[in-house]
Parts: structure tokens; C-alpha cells; sequence
């Protein structure tokens, strides 16, 4: 079975400039008189309100793009589609749709401190903690950790090349980006809500 191509840091840079200025070109509404910029994006079709500042973002993304390329790392080891199917099936046979998520996270995590320095990374640039953090923000990103692992995994399965294509929309990347942007923001109707 192929490997994943794994980005180059002058990639993850590009990678980063290219995420961060769709973002700001295509979803940014307006700036605030303290230097956040706020944004109107979607996630599965759930619209949503936050604002960041451009630190704030790049950190958001980079460490986003950072994720992704420690789960290509992990899948490449051994962790793939099969065993991540059998975790879950596994979990869910003892514990709610949640926690068979969470351990499945574990093991993702497991033995890869990385991962776990780039989430809290995220957590920080998203401006969460304490309860908050772990009640809400972690289970959610949890999920959408997990969505991007399968994604990966399929990928992998099916022999697909896993590279930055032209729609950035459909891209695993962008959906993690979403999802940590996602982590302190509103609900909104529509996108010009």
C-alpha cells in the first residue's frame, strides 16, 4: 500500500498563506475596532459566526495543517481504516456514540505528544478553556477529528492521491479549519445573516 506525500515545511507555509487568504477573501465580513475580523462560514451545512484576529487565524490553520499531516503520519503506521472501524464498532458496543469517539481520539493520539500540542494550540488560539473547553469544545472537535482521520483513511483505502486539490472546500484540511474557527462563534441563519 502507498504512503501519504507529506507536505514540506515551505508547503505547510504555502498551505498556510493560501487557507488564511480564501478565508479572508471569501468570508470575511467585517473588522472591529479591536482588530478582529469577523467571519461568516459553514460547517455540514451549519452556518456560523466568529472572529479572530490574523494571529489568531494563522495559528488556527497552520496548526490545523499540522494535524492533518500527523494523521497521514499515523495512518501510515499501521493506524488505519480497518483498526479505526474496529475501535469504534468496539467502543460502541459499551459506551455512547461520544465516548466510542473519544477513545478512538486516544488512540489516535497515543504515543504522538504532537497531536495533543497541536490541539491545545488550537484551544488557545480559539480562546477556550476550563469547562468550556472540555465539555464542549473538545467533544466537538473531537468529532471532527475523527470525520478527518476516516476521510484519511478512505483516501487511503481507495489508493487516491491526498493532495491539495483546486476546492479547497472538499478538502480535509479546510473542513478541520472550519471546524477549530467554529469552536467559539454563533449560529447564524445564512451566510448574509
Amino acid at each position: 500500500m502507498n504512503n501519504f506525500e507529506y507536505l514540506s515545511k515551505e508547503e505547510i507555509e504555502s498551505h498556510t498563506e493560501a487557507f488564511f487568504a480564501k478565508v479572508n477573501n471569501e468570508y470575511a465580513k467585517e473588522t472591529t475596532n479591536d482588530g478582529l475580523t469577523i467571519y461568516h462560514l459553514a460547517l455540514q451545512g451549519q452556518w456560523f459566526e466568529c472572529a479572530y484576529d490574523a494571529a489568531e487565524l494563522q495559528t488556527i490553520i497552520k496548526n490545523c495543517i499540522l494535524l492533518v499531516e500527523q494523521f497521514k503520519k499515523k495512518i501510515d503506521a499501521g493506524y488505519g481504516l480497518e483498526q479505526l472501524t474496529k475501535d469504534y464498532e468496539d467502543g460502541l458496543k459499551n459506551d455512547l456514540k461520544i465516548l466510542a469517539t473519544h477513545s478512538v481520539i486516544l488512540k489516535i493520539s497515543e504515543g504522538n505528544e504532537e497531536i495533543d500540542q497541536l490541539k491545545q494550540a488550537i484551544f488557545s488560539a480559539v480562546r477556550v478553556g476550563g469547562a468550556y473547553q472540555f465539555l464542549l469544545a473538545e467533544p466537538m472537535f473531537e468529532s471532527a477529528i475523527y470525520s478527518t482521520y476516516d476521510a484519511l483513511c478512505q483516501y487511503k483505502a481507495d489508493f487516491k492521491p491526498f493532495k491539495l486539490v483546486n476546492d479547497p472546500e472538499l478538502h480535509s484540511e479546510f473542513f478541520l479549519i472550519r471546524a477549530a474557527m467554529m469552536l467559539h462563534s454563533n449560529n447564524i441563519e445564512s451566510e448574509e445573516e
